[in-house]
């Protein structure tokens, strides 16, 4: 979308260009591709623009780090790219990832957040089982609080679901998507702990859809031999 404003005594109109750019499901970056003063000579005079680049997660925008909005040499237009990862684990929660992978699964205790307008002693314990096959919520053995939630929800694995959306401001939060209607907003005991299940689930995720054979076959198809002109001994 455009907007000009006069700018008194010069003649000059600025013209600002906003665009957005979709990027994944659910997720907009937005920035400012550029700005000139167009006087009403032939004469351009470029404005110097400082803008971020931002992903929506949810309502809220999250700034890129490391982005860089298309300049003057590429005509004001190209690609922006923001990444996540490669995740630095220390020693511990390393060899966590590993036990929890050798074994095939591992459970997790974490509090489901509380909900608008829910009194804060509302919170229930729940457990997370994470195994080859899929993830289980439930309540947590002696939790005394069974009104919301109480039904144990397992999903296996499958190309959209179960996910994990890491809070981008708190250490401790996260969602655990189960399927198209059910998800859960959970605070994990500590940010180790959000980010050994989180990883968990998503290299489990991973070996399910992604196999060896499979990313080889990707990467390195097989050529067959060209038999043309040959024949059977």
């Amino acid at each position: 979308m455009e907007s000009r404003r006069q700018l008194k005594g010069r003649g000059k109109s600025p013209t600002h260009r906003i665009f957005e750019k979709p990027i994944a499901r659910r997720e907009r970056v937005f920035g400012a591709a550029h700005a000139t003063a167009i006087q009403r000579s032939p004469l351009q005079i470029e404005v110097p623009l400082k803008c971020k680049w931002r992903r929506r997660v949810g309502d809220l925008p999250v700034e890129i780090p490391g982005a860089q909005p298309a300049d003057a040499d590429d005509g004001h237009h190209g690609i922006v790219v923001g990444e996540i990862g490669p995740f630095e684990l220390d020693p511990a929660t390393r060899r966590s990832l590993d036990n929890a992978l050798g074994l095939g699964g591992s459970r997790f205790t974490v509090m489901q957040s509380k909900l608008p307008g829910e009194a804060a002693t509302g919170r229930q314990d729940m457990g997370i089982h994470v195994s080859t096959e899929g993830v289980r919520v439930a309540a947590a053995q002696g939790s005394g609080y069974q009104n919301r939630d109480s039904k144990e929800i397992y999903a296996e694995y499958s190309p959209d679901y179960p996910k994990v959306i890491i809070h981008p401001l708190d250490t401790s939060k996260f969602q655990l998507v189960m399927n198209e209607v059910k998800t859960f907003h959970l605070i994990a005991l500590s940010r180790t702990s959000r980010d050994l299940i989180a990883l968990t689930i998503r290299c489990f995720h991973a070996k399910k859809f992604m196999s060896t054979p499979s990313i080889l076959q990707t990467v390195l198809p097989v050529q067959l031999p060209d038999t043309a002109g040959c024949f059977p001994q």
